[in-house]
């Protein structure tokens, strides 16, 4: 069984709590056996057999970070320190440009096509979307399009980030996007927080969640991934992560550093969209809004809020569906920490046109 973190954990804590172990080791106190149990070698041992045997700080940070769910101290570490906002006037500098093709590798691909599909929109449009970089890592992405006729839609939205098919709109909202000029710099997601580090982790806790309901059989697991149609993985892919994930016995992970968030990375990616279009020759920009205050959708969908594009100077086109039903995302098509999200706003009375995503766009 894996124990809990407490609420706000803090490295201070995790550190004293392994030294007690380790000194309760060194009493002779059975207390520390059940996480030192963690540890392969402890695995079936008595608790006499534990405490005669010889154990230094390190293996028992270790065994902590087991009995927590992570794969290792580093890991529960990097978990805590991404939760742990940074004191006042201590975030680095961030920077936000065009993505050059020299960065394939530098940067989260999550929502893309593959990497031929990818060089060839750095050939037709020069960049594929904009990015946020710490130094020499990059903490934010947003994937951008080109669409030359509103009216034809584009063919280079893979199929899950594609949102622009005004024949499903209501008809104010299909008739306003129709009416845009071309070419439109279209703005698919916004992944603020999702580094590579944090993607491998997401990759990690897919497979695993797979691999739960598919007894563990990597074939069984590789097929339920592929055909979520977001993510491309053969068996051999999957096989190794199988192993990882026996091997460490891991079952928390972390899909994104929260520590980028509410700096104003999201505004600033937007902002540098646009301004790039308006000086690449677009005749205007494109964007969905997430609803308001609903922060775990706008995360998961990476979509950011209407309230930031209008703050920038977009405006409000309509509603992606009929304003009297929720859309379907909100009906149950959602992970549980957006559904419940969803039911709280629901009880304090919140309309159902309050949930509908807005398009919104800047013409120049």
């Amino acid at each position: 069984m894996v124990s809990a973190l407490p609420e706000s954990p803090s490295l201070e804590y995790l550190r004293k709590r392994a030294k007690d172990l380790l000194k309760a080791h060194g009493a002779g106190d059975p207390s520390c056996c059940q996480v030192l149990r963690a540890l392969r070698r402890f695995a079936r041992a008595d608790d006499a057999a534990i405490l005669s045997a010889h154990c230094g700080l390190q293996e028992v940070q270790f065994a902590l970070a087991l009995d927590y769910g992570f794969r290792n101290w580093d890991h529960l570490k990097a978990f805590v320190e991404s939760r742990t906002p940074p004191r006042s006037g201590e975030h680095p500098h961030i920077e936000v440009r065009a993505i050059r093709q020299t960065e394939l590798d530098r940067i989260v691909r999550r929502c893309w096509p593959g990497r031929e599909e990818l060089l060839r929109l750095f050939d037709e449009q020069v960049t594929i979307g904009m990015a946020a970089w710490e130094g020499a890592k990059c903490v934010g992405v947003v994937h951008g399009y080109r669409l030359d006729d509103p009216k034809a839609g584009s063919e280079r939205w893979p199929s899950w980030a594609n949102w622009w098919h005004p024949d499903e709109w209501p008809d104010t909202t299909r008739e306003a996007a129709l009416d845009l000029p071309g070419p439109i710099w279209c703005l698919s997601c916004f992944h603020v927080g999702r580094t590579l580090a944090s993607d491998r982790e997401e990759t990690l806790a897919l497979v695993h969640r797979f691999a739960e309901s598919n007894s563990w059989d990597a074939v069984r697991t590789a097929a339920a991934l592929n055909n979520l149609d977001a993510v491309e993985m053969d068996v051999r892919q999957v096989e190794a992560i199988l192993a990882e994930l026996r091997r460490t016995a891991a079952t928390r992970f972390v899909d994104t550093e929260p520590r980028y968030y509410g700096r104003g990375i999201g505004t600033a990616l937007c902002q540098v969209s646009a301004d790039w279009a308006r000086d690449s020759g677009y005749a205007a920009v494109a964007g969905r809004g997430a609803p308001e205050r609903l922060f775990k959708f706008a995360t998961w969908s990476g979509a950011l809020p209407y309230t930031t594009y209008a703050k920038l100077g977009f405006r409000t086109i309509g509603p992606f569906g009929p304003e009297d039903q929720l859309p379907r995302w909100a009906q149950g098509d959602s992970p549980p920490e957006v559904m419940r999200q969803v039911e709280e706003a629901i009880q304090e009375g919140r309309p159902p046109e309050a949930f509908h995503c807005q398009l919104m766009a800047e013409t120049f």
